[in-house]
């Protein structure tokens, strides 16, 4: 069952990263390509398994950024944190990004850099 997200403003997009991530996921398994990209077993988390085809295949079709480094930023932007021991290794995860739950990622915010201006329309 395809699920749709509420649109929410911000930054200029109408759909969110986090949203973007979570649909980017569910693609990647409907179409066989969770060898490239795809939900730990417990759906708490998600992994990038081949770095190249990611970016080359994946990233192109959900993500207006091409470089990996720039993928990464908005991960760390969205407060994602990424396992760096045990079997989930490398994983990303958010407690808000989790499988079969995609309203959650309404609660995910961006966080503001310290040092950047917003713009106030009209001033």
């Amino acid at each position: 069952m395809k699920k749709k997200f509420k649109p929410r403003s911000g930054r200029g997009h109408t759909v969110q990263f986090p949203e973007k991530m979570y649909t980017m996921l569910e693609q990647a398994a409907q179409l066989g390509m969770e060898d490239i990209v795809s939900w730990n077993a417990s759906g708490c988390a998600f992994g990038i398994h081949n770095l190249e085809r990611f970016v080359e295949i994946i990233m192109p079709k959900h993500f207006k950024q091409s470089k990996w480094t720039s993928f990464q930023r908005q991960l760390n932007l969205y407060d994602f944190k990424r396992y760096k021991c045990g079997p989930e290794s490398g994983s990303y995860y958010h407690e808000f990004f989790l499988r079969y739950k995609p309203e959650l990622c309404q609660k995910i915010k961006r966080i503001e850099i310290k040092g950047v201006k917003k713009i106030i329309p009209g001033k």
